[in-house]
């Protein structure tokens, strides 16, 4: 059985057609544990933050995962 975790950051930039221009950051973390060589549960978090240029599109959301995952067949 084996843990294993992760982490990331992305930073991306919008410029549209009409002149807003929009900043994204992306940020987040997780772990999973392999309960068996082929089978692992997991769980991430994760922020997406966007700062526009227009009033009213600004935003925040807060993402929370659970995952299950499985290999199965030949390799």
């Amino acid at each position: 059985m084996r843990w294993d975790a992760f982490a990331y950051i992305n930073r991306t930039e919008e410029d549209f057609d009409s002149g807003r221009n929009d900043e994204i950051l992306d940020y987040g973390f997780g772990v999973d544990y392999a309960l068996r060589p082929w089978l692992s549960v997991g769980g991430g978090y994760t922020v997406i933050e966007r700062d526009s240029s227009v009033a009213g599109e600004d935003y925040e959301d807060e993402i929370f995962t659970v995952k299950l995952s499985g290999q199965f067949g030949n390799r």
